[in-house]
């Protein structure tokens, strides 16, 4: 499936191409951005990655992300903020409004409170990822994709906290949103901020430029004695997804990967 767009205003055009291939449980995604002007466009590109029940729960579900340092939202989230704005912390235990650390990998943890923070991935690894598990159905979600496209992954939760629409007090939702960018924000805010943790939060695409990136998305059944996500590595023609007890992995066919994209 190909999907494409012209953007009149900001003179681009997007274009996003979404393969299947038979017997493997991954989805291939390619973006391409085309800069019509004759000028740098600076802009933000973010994957809207959002999960909730029945999927993700408090008792039942873990988060792993291979962050290293992170900055809550210098706005918080208003009166029903989990997290003390505007501090720096280490993956994943971030500073809680009231005193003490909250988990981050453990989603829903208190309801009525939401929060939003940023979380900058290891510059170690080339290849990244975003991973959710459900431990009674046995279940894994995630994404792959390089660093050098999305360094960041911006966190947000909506734990019955909002009650004005769409959210009426009922929401429960986890945000996690590979990307360009640390934060939602303007690009002008943006600008002023960067950079972070001496890296970039924002895009760029040359003058009469292309750009393109590659990421997939995945999903499998683990064995009984998985854990929790450990790690999340691309091989040749496979994923493999690691569980916290280190005999257990999960090889996932996924011939898509092959190339110097992945390489």
């Amino acid at each position: 499936l190909t999907l494409a767009v012209q953007l009149p205003v900001a003179r681009l055009r997007f274009s996003r191409e979404l393969r299947l291939r038979r017997g493997e449980s991954v989805a291939y995604f390619s973006e391409t951005v085309v800069n019509e002007n004759k000028a740098d466009h600076f802009f933000h590109w973010t994957q809207h990655v959002t999960l909730g029940p029945p999927f993700l729960g408090h008792e039942t579900s873990r988060i792993a992300i291979p962050a290293t340092k992170g900055k809550t939202h210098p706005g918080g989230y208003g009166e029903n903020d989990l997290l003390a704005s505007e501090s720096n912390f280490r993956w994943p235990m971030a500073p809680a409004r009231t005193g003490g650390n909250v988990d981050l990998t453990l989603p829903f943890s208190t309801p009525g409170l939401g929060f939003i923070a940023s979380v900058l991935l290891d510059p170690r690894r080339k290849v990244q990822y975003i991973a959710a598990l459900n431990q009674p159905q046995r279940l894994v979600f995630g994404y792959c994709f390089r660093r050098e496209d999305f360094p960041w992954v911006a966190i947000w939760e909506e734990n019955q906290a909002r009650h004005s629409p769409p959210w009426n007090g009922r929401s429960q939702t986890r945000g996690l949103e590979f990307g360009s960018t640390p934060s939602p924000v303007t690009r002008r805010q943006a600008f002023a901020l960067s950079p972070v943790f001496d890296t970039p939060t924002f895009s760029t695409i040359p003058a009469k430029g292309k750009l393109t990136v590659h990421y997939a998305c995945f999903l499998a059944h683990v064995p009984e004695d998985f854990g929790w996500v450990r790690d999340v590595q691309v091989a040749a023609n496979e994923i493999l997804i690691q569980g916290s007890d280190r005999r257990a992995a999960v090889r996932l066919p996924a011939s898509g990967l092959t190339g110097s994209d992945w390489a």
